[in-house]
């Protein structure tokens, strides 16, 4: 399955569970970055959990993809886009 039917999938099941029914766009967003945070805290615990962290990280894809499917954004292709900008920066543009 490529990530353009992917994203759709995932926006769909989504709905159909309910998640946009009274949830905004800015909302979604709130919830990507609730799932960043659950990452962080994963990331952070001293007993790490490398399972519970991967699937963090999985959450955090899979609402950005939900995100992106009621924005009609493609995805894939933003990313790709994205992608190559990045590769004509400099070395460490950002300093950090």
């Amino acid at each position: 399955m490529k990530l353009r039917e992917f994203q759709k999938k995932v926006y769909d099941d989504a709905k159909e569970k309910g998640l946009w029914d009274t949830l905004t766009v800015i909302g979604g967003l709130h919830r990507v970055l609730a799932e960043v945070n659950e990452a962080i805290d994963e990331y952070e615990d001293e007993d790490r959990n490398w399972y519970n962290f991967r699937l963090e990280l999985a959450d955090i894809v899979l609402m950005t993809m939900s995100v992106a499917e009621r924005t009609s954004i493609n995805l894939e292709s933003a990313m790709i886009e994205k992608y190559k900008i990045n590769l004509k920066r400099e070395y460490r543009h950002g300093k950090r």
